[in-house]
């Protein structure tokens, strides 16, 4: 049997490694549209950009690893097309056919509108080796950044060029940073730190237009405001990769859908990852974190050769802006009520839902998030006044909490 994964990124090499824990003598395949074996992407917009770690690239497992566990990885290979029918993936390697094929084609960066000038060559998007390699070195000879949007990538953005002694400035046209993907309380202790380390931020600010003086000097905002800088990024959210989907005929609802097993709209096709789509609790989401794509891409290679497993994670995800770490388990959502928990190292944010905990978000205190997580984890909820007590202790309410999370 020959198992194909489209992709070399985190979803793809767990894939390929979980397929090779049993004792599973087929060939495997990996189609790396990038010219390096898979690398780990979080530090990227960390301590990758920073002068000291020019030449460090941290791969998910050393060069000698693929060959010793007879895993096939083909660089700078992009994959035109597949063939369902006849099970054949094309690419600009050849065809290449397939008994099972996984598509862990990951995720792309959201583009500013071509009406903003958002195609300019000198504008920085990040999601690549080659993307960062390409900020770093503009960083290193600027003394200011612009950022466009206020995200996680671009938070992490705006502490690392801080760090680095750099101007910086972040515009988010949403009403508050992190409007879609942390709550209020998490966003206002996030929105302290920057601006406690002189970033400013920009809220409800909407970038009306670049100004081009033989390369992007500056932005021109919405209310008038003109901001000029030596380099500005833009990290606005990513959208998944599905053109390759589409065009072969499986089905795409906010990336490409699979079932409870990994497995597309058309047998023998899977897919994982950034750009998988899978049934959660009566809907259907979609998660970009490293977690997702190790644990998914785990679950599909098992389903792959029979397994059945049905994929239920626990959204997990984190942070590191400054000296700060996040760690979040669960799905922040609108009304949902928040408690309140300090610890002498940090702070927690216990979210509930008709009177059951949905999620915890933590900030510098990683005791409490693993509590959190494994409550989460077991579908157990204390109660919100138990949470809100800082005299007792963490470990002790878990002991005492069996109410089920979710129905």
């Amino acid at each position: 049997m020959r198992v194909v994964i489209v992709g070399g990124g985190q979803a793809a090499a767990s894939v390929a490694a979980t397929l090779r824990k049993p004792e599973f003598s087929g060939e495997i395949l990996m189609l790396c549209q990038e010219d390096c074996l898979p690398y780990e992407r979080p530090p990227l917009s960390k301590k990758y950009l920073l002068p000291s770690r020019a030449n460090e690239r941290k791969t998910i497992f050393p060069d000698a690893y693929w060959p010793a566990h007879e895993i096939t990885a083909k660089l700078s290979c992009t994959v035109t097309g597949i063939d369902p029918i006849r099970k054949i993936a094309k690419s600009d390697h050849g065809s290449i056919g397939y008994d099972h094929l996984v598509l862990a084609t990951g995720s792309s960066p959201r583009r500013l509108p071509e009406r903003m000038k958002g195609n300019l060559a000198d504008l920085c998007y990040l999601r690549s080796l080659e993307d960062a390699g390409q900020l770093r070195r503009r960083l290193a000879c600027s003394n200011s950044l612009i950022l466009i949007g206020g995200g996680y990538i671009g938070l992490e953005l705006a502490a690392t060029a801080r760090t680095m002694g750099l101007d910086v400035t972040v515009v988010e046209r949403d009403v508050r940073i992190l409007n879609r993907v942390a709550s209020t309380s998490l966003a206002g202790t996030v929105r302290n730190w920057h601006q406690h380390h002189g970033v400013r931020l920009l809220e409800r600010t909407e970038v009306k237009a670049f100004t081009d003086d033989h390369g992007v000097t500056g932005v021109l905002l919405a209310n008038g405001e003109k901001l000029t800088s030596d380099c500005i990024a833009v990290g606005i959210g990513a959208s998944p990769n599905t053109a390759l989907a589409f065009n072969a005929g499986l089905q795409i609802n906010n990336g490409i859908a699979v079932d409870a097993f990994g497995q597309t709209s058309i047998p023998g096709i899977w897919a994982a990852g950034d750009c998988a789509s899978f049934p959660y609790f009566g809907r259907r989401i979609r998660l970009e974190s490293i977690q997702n794509a190790i644990d998914q891409g785990e679950a599909v290679a098992e389903n792959i050769l029979g397994s059945q497993r049905e994929y239920v994670p626990l959204p997990t995800f984190w942070s590191d802006q400054f000296d700060h770490t996040i760690q979040i388990a669960g799905l922040i959502e609108p009304r949902m009520k928040a408690v309140i928990r300090d610890a002498p190292s940090g702070r927690s944010y216990w979210h509930y839902r008709d009177g059951l905990l949905q999620a915890v978000e933590v900030t510098d205190d990683p005791k409490s998030y693993s509590i959190g997580r494994r409550m989460l984890s077991e579908r157990l909820s204390p109660s919100a006044e138990a949470i809100s007590d800082g005299n007792r202790n963490l470990k002790d309410i878990l002991k005492t909490c069996r109410k089920p999370v979710m129905a």
